[in-house]
């Protein structure tokens, strides 16, 4: 998975009482600016009980914050910030969120048939028999733990003589998950344990890891692992290290982590918190009121130096008490607001992720229902919560479940008497990929909850489009739970319902074993140990089992399954460029010029102009005289002069063509719009169904290549369904848009320079190993929301796409509106979901390799395939998918099958397929400009 790690840090300059100096022309730079990590501030706040708060990270207090407490591994004990010692630190790195997934932690993602067949029954001679974990089960808990072990022990080795000593939890292996017990609920017991533990070790390399981060966000990890990567005993494979960067760990995005709070009097640990910062973590330093006396007796005279603000800001900061006047401090929870106070509305989350309480979410929104206005249950809502259901959720008021399941199916069932037949085979595409994967991200998911006060009374409730929202509530499910209505692509999870069929056996859901987590185990030891693993043994070769096993397991080796359907040259030229080889002739005085006549062909070069035209080397069995009219074809599009009114008849856009060949736009099938390209101001053709049309779309089909305008009207496509499709099954590039306002916009981030899969030495040659990484990265993006762009890019990545990016995907319509496309007449614009280079570069495999031994930092791009930017300047590249290409393609599948996993660079690249490139290019061009010029025929606007 690709993480945000971190944001921009910004400088506000003020304003200038002196003349602005005169403009200085500035080159423009030469790659993407680096994007900083979250750099150290000095944020002063004053809350009424508790003084003086200053965070290097925050603006704000957290909302949520528990009483400090004794040490525990239940998980609900930590996910809100507390007041920390030294030696407990490490807590404040905490995974909010779940971190069992991804390639190394997907071992603890154990299914519900897992633990139900986990524990087996072992002999024990004459005594009474004993249970554990089975062999596969504990070994690869083991190999995860003993590597974690291994690069925490790594990472705080050197750390140690300049931050305070830590407390370490009890690791994993101290529950006795390895180990046999009298009864299997002494096994649970350690499972329960053990998982605790996991998530304790997670907290404690993270915490590890943030010591070591470097500025950057494009490369904050490379110091710590270029350090276990080539530390001179076991050394650490790059290959696991890209795992454990793509696990939760690693994950530097704000919310992800708790935060502390900090005694500055005694705690040593000043001089870390730069580091914390950057990793996202909140750190909040309680000064209190008497600072001015406290900080005499200061243990770390550095603290005050960097973190205690002059007193003008402090000033500042008591002139903002009634901001924080409602908010919790530790050792504050029941004090009483100020008379009057309220927080402000940007304090109701603070930027640390930190929810507030149920009851104040609630009379924040108005109440437990959405059409609710009172916070003190008084109105409708309170009366009859019935009558209130979620607006857009479909529910009737007063519809019980019951009621709207029948009233959906009888809208199903007659749905699918009146559909015509784009109708039915869109449900039915629909239907196929919702049994095969589940809930897509075209579909919408909702969620039958209970009502608070009447519980005979379920609500449906939409799930938002958060993938992690959404899998979080899939996976409570069961396929028993889970309903799927195919005509309107929608989801219902009903928790409510029985897990499984009247008689079956129950297991153990993974929902029980996260209750467990939580229950009290007093029962086991809680001293803490500051042992590591008692295995001594080289972790570095089981690291690479296990990354392999992980692999193989998540990454299912495909056969080819999806297969372009090509036509023929033939169809080719007459739908793409409108010329029609079977009436077409030899016209000499159309061809190129005497300067552009080096590329003509004779006419008797068929095959040469078969193979340029990237059709060949195929079979193909044509007349010799419509092999001529392709000849002619070819010529004619050299000729870059070439006016419409000079077009011989065989092109269906010439005034010469006859009738009954000659191209007429219907306007009434389609409409096409002409907008502005936003990155280059030239023309973008927005595709749209005409204002008569029945087949009315949220969405629009935008190109800038005037040839793929005049093949829709050539191929009959009438909605943006059949458009999206034909284009698709073509391989030809274009984006799904929608209007709207550019006041309504938000502007993306500028782009910074792409990493890839990571950094690799200037010797890395690829193994098997580093092959599977890539496919299980390259599948991550392709099944996350942005797999839908890599598909509609087309070209090399769009054909990678399209063994795992279902149709449904793209017709599903943009859905992060983050880059505008065109902009269009007045205050709106066109918007689609933007395409980074770094998820096109993890599609084509590309390695961050270094350039030599003496310059660390210098770089140079090698990869599996060529680079997205790379392919469409290559000789291959031709204006839609073509036979050539896809034998290139082929034949790259099976270098990788028969074990030949070389990389190359940009340049050789280009070489080893630079073909002629420029002469193509020129055929594309020309048909380019003449379709344009057919386009904005007066007669035809």
């Amino acid at each position: 998975m690709i993480q945000f790690r971190g944001h921009y840090a910004t400088q506000n300059a003020g304003p200038s009482s002196y003349p602005a100096p005169a403009p200085v022309p500035v080159p423009a730079p030469a790659a993407p600016a680096r994007r900083l990590l979250p750099a150290v501030n000095k944020f002063a706040m004053w809350h009424n009980d508790a003084g003086l708060v200053v965070s290097p990270f925050n603006r704000t207090i957290p909302s949520v914050i528990d009483e400090p407490c004794e040490y525990t591994n239940s998980s609900t004990q930590h996910q809100h910030p507390k007041k920390r010692p030294d030696d407990l630190i490490w807590l404040a790195f905490y995974p909010i969120r779940d971190v069992n997934s991804g390639p190394l932690f997907s071992v603890l993602s154990v299914t519900r048939e897992e633990i139900h067949n986990a524990i087996e029954e072992v002999p024990n001679g004459d005594g009474p028999a004993k249970y554990r974990l089975k062999e596969d089960l504990r070994n690869s808990w083991a190999q995860l733990e003993d590597s974690l072990l291994s690069v925490v022990e790594s990472l705080m080795a050197p750390q140690s003589q300049i931050y305070p000593p830590i407390q370490y939890p009890r690791w994993p292996h101290q529950y006795g998950y390895k180990d046999a017990n009298k009864s299997r609920e002494g096994v649970l017991n350690a499972v329960r344990g053990a998982k605790g533990a996991f998530r304790m070790l997670a907290a404690v390399l993270s915490f590890a890891l943030s010591l070591w981060l470097t500025p950057y966000e494009d490369d904050c990890f490379e110091k710590a692992f270029t350090y276990l990567a080539t530390r001179p005993h076991d050394p650490i494979p790059r290959v696991w290290l890209d795992s454990l960067a793509r696990s939760s760990i690693c994950n530097l995005a704000p919310g992800t982590r708790p935060g502390a709070f900090i005694n500055p009097y005694t705690s040593r640990w000043g001089r870390a918190f730069e580091f914390f910062c950057r990793a996202s973590v909140p750190i909040w330093i309680l000064w209190g009121e008497n600072y001015k006396e406290k900080v005499k007796s200061i243990s770390d005279p550095c603290m005050a130096k960097a973190y205690l603000p002059n007193d003008k800001l402090i000033e500042q900061a008591k002139m903002t008490t009634l901001e924080y006047s409602q908010l919790i401090l530790p050792g504050r929870r029941n004090y009483r607001p100020l008379e009057g106070a309220r927080a402000p509305p940007d304090t109701a989350q603070s930027s640390s992720g930190m929810d507030l309480p149920l009851d104040q979410r609630r009379s924040q929104s108005g109440g437990p229902y959405p059409s609710d206005t009172s916070a003190a249950g008084e109105g409708p809502a309170a009366k009859d919560p019935r009558a209130n259901v979620e607006r857009g959720a479909l529910q009737k008021p007063h519809e019980t479940w019951e009621m709207f399941f029948a009233r959906m199916q009888e809208a199903y069932e007659r749905r699918k008497t009146q559909e015509d037949p784009k109708m039915k085979q869109q449900r039915e595409d629909h239907e196929r990929y919702a049994a095969k994967h589940g809930w897509s991200k075209g579909s919408r998911v909702f969620i039958w909850e209970q009502d608070d006060i009447d519980a005979s009374f379920y609500r449906r409730k939409p799930l938002g489009r958060d993938p992690e929202v959404i899998e979080g509530e899939w996976r409570q499910t069961t396929c028993h739970q889970r309903f799927f209505w195919g005509h309107l692509n929608q989801w219902d999870l009903c928790p409510h319902l029985p897990t499984q069929p009247p008689g079956a056996e129950p297991v153990l859901s993974e929902q029980d074993l996260d209750d467990l987590e939580d229950e009290d185990l007093h029962q086991l030891e809680t001293q803490m140990n500051a042992t590591f693993s008692a295995n001594n043994e080289a972790v570095g070769p089981g690291m690479l089992l296990t990354v392999h096993a992980t692999f193989a397991r998540h990454t299912k080796i495909r056969t080819l399954e999806y297969d372009f359907p090509h036509s023929n040259i033939v169809d080719y030229l007459r739908l793409r460029h409108g010329f029609n080889a079977t009436i077409g002739g030899w016209n000499p005085g159309c061809h190129a010029t005497d300067k552009e006549r080096k590329d003509c062909l004779a006419r008797n070069e068929s095959a040469l102009v078969v193979k340029k035209l990237l059709y060949g080397p195929l079979d193909i069995q044509l007349e010799a005289q419509t092999f001529e009219a392709i000849v002619d074809f070819w010529n004619t599009a050299l000729n870059q002069s070439l006016k419409l009114a000079d077009l011989p008849m065989g092109w269906d856009i010439s005034p010469t063509a006859p009738e009954e060949s000659r191209l007429v736009l219907n306007r009434s099938i389609v409409a096409c719009e002409r907008a502005f390209g936003k990155k280059d101001g030239k023309d973008m053709y927005i595709l749209q169904p005409c204002a008569l049309s029945k087949h009315q779309s949220e969405w629009f089909v935008a190109t800038p290549d005037a040839t793929t305008v005049l093949l829709v009207y050539r191929s009959g496509w009438q909605t943006m369904f059949e458009i999206a499709r034909g284009l698709l099954d073509l391989g030809i590039p274009f984006r799904t848009v929608i209007k709207m306002r550019k006041s309504q916009f938000q502007q993306r981030p500028s782009s910074f320079d792409s990493q890839g899969l990571g950094y690799r030495p200037n010797d890395f040659a690829p193994k098997p190993i580093d092959y599977l990484e890539y496919t299980e990265m390259r599948d991550e993006v392709l099944k996350s929301f942005v797999g839908r762009a890599i598909r509609m890019a087309g070209g090399l990545v769009g054909r990678i796409a399209a063994e795992i990016v279902p149709d449904v995907d793209v017709f599903a319509g943009p859905v992060y509106k983050d880059e505008v496309v065109a902009e269009s007449v007045g205050d709106f614009c066109f918007v689609d979901d933007c395409l980074e280079d770094e998820r096109l570069d993890v599609v084509c495999g590309v390695f961050r390799v270094q350039l030599n031994h003496q310059n660390q930092q210098a770089h140079s791009k090698s990869s599996f395939w060529p680079q997205h930017s790379t392919w469409l300047q290559s000789g291959l590249a031709g204006d839609q998918w073509t036979p050539r290409a896809e034998e290139f393609y082929r034949q790259r599948l099976k270098d990788f099958e028969d074990g030949r996993f070389n990389i190359f660079s940009s340049r050789e690249w280009k070489t080893k397929h630079k073909m002629d490139v420029k002469a193509l290019t020129s055929v594309r061009t020309t048909s380019r400009e003449l379709a344009s010029s057919f386009v904005r025929l007066p007669s035809l606007v």
